[in-house]
């Protein structure tokens, strides 16, 4: 296939008939569009070949119109490049200035806006899990930002309220709730762990109720068993018996042993023992 492709450059501009040739060369390429298979396959190297050198010729020519026009171009390009990042530099070094007195003025709000959510709430909450990032744009103003404080302080507020008036009777562990609401403004967290409390409680009283029905139905088996003779006595025994007292060494995690306190108070409202606790310590 042949055809004559023009290129050229004058007066600054590119001038080339290659639209004018495509009709052709597509129709051309006609010949060209054909199944290789084992019959026609030396030929088809030879076609291919043949297209690549016109690949090469239509793509040589191109190059060379573009070292013309564009060769200064490429200079000039990255003269102007060089002035724009220069010009650059000196921008971002004023940024650079700019940003280090917005920083410490951003740095001086957020303290005040501690200072000010610790004489609020005298450190009861962390300020960390309520204060914004939006506190520091200049556009947010002192009064929005107190108002903002102030309303999550009565939410946090309400909600401890609502935790005290569902809180496990034993002083630790209710103590344990407050707290866990109190480093985590979660109400969700604190709730469930009123719930798993209770839920211990009420299966420990389980326990506790079995263990004393037992014991109730062992000592009916033994009275029905014990002749009257030795039943009067050991009445007469037990009467003359002084007061006796047992030394007990319960170890556990600290919920486990918190966990004895039903049991103990129910020994001692139920049975009138006195329990005295001589010391404590790890193990």
């Amino acid at each position: 296939m042949e055809f004559n492709l023009e290129v050229r450059a004058q007066n600054g501009k590119v001038y080339t008939n290659a639209s004018e040739l495509l009709p052709d060369i597509q129709e051309g390429l006609k010949h060209y569009n054909y199944v290789v298979d084992e019959g026609n396959y030396k030929k088809a190297k030879t076609d291919r070949a043949a297209l690549n050198n016109l690949v090469k010729l239509v793509s040589d020519k191109r190059k060379q119109v573009e070292n013309d026009v564009f060769a200064q171009w490429i200079q000039d390009k990255k003269d102007i490049m060089q002035v724009e990042k220069t010009i650059k530099a000196a921008s971002d070094k004023l940024g650079d200035g700019i940003n280090d007195i917005d920083n410490a003025e951003k740095e001086l709000k957020r303290s005040q806006i501690k200072e000010l959510w610790l004489n609020m709430t005298n450190n009861k909450y962390p300020f960390d899990l309520v204060f914004e990032d939006r506190y520091l744009n200049k556009s947010v103003k002192p009064k929005e930002i107190e108002e903002s404080l102030n309303n999550k302080f009565l939410k946090a507020e309400e909600q401890l309220s609502f935790i005290e008036a569902s809180l496990p009777e034993d002083e630790l562990q209710a103590e344990q709730v407050i707290q866990l609401f109190c480093k985590t403004l979660d109400l969700s967290k604190a709730t469930e762990r009123i719930n798993e409390i209770k839920e211990a409680k009420a299966k420990l009283q389980e326990k506790v109720n079995v263990q004393i029905e037992q014991s109730k139905q062992a000592q009916a088996m033994n009275q029905t068993t014990i002749p009257q003779s030795q039943l009067e006595a050991h009445e007469s025994q037990s009467q003359s018996q002084v007061r006796r007292y047992c030394v007990l060494r319960i170890e556990g995690s600290m919920e486990k042993l918190q966990a004895c306190n039903p049991i103990l108070n129910q020994l001692v409202k139920e049975h009138g023992v006195k329990i005295n606790i001589l010391e404590k310590g790890e193990c």
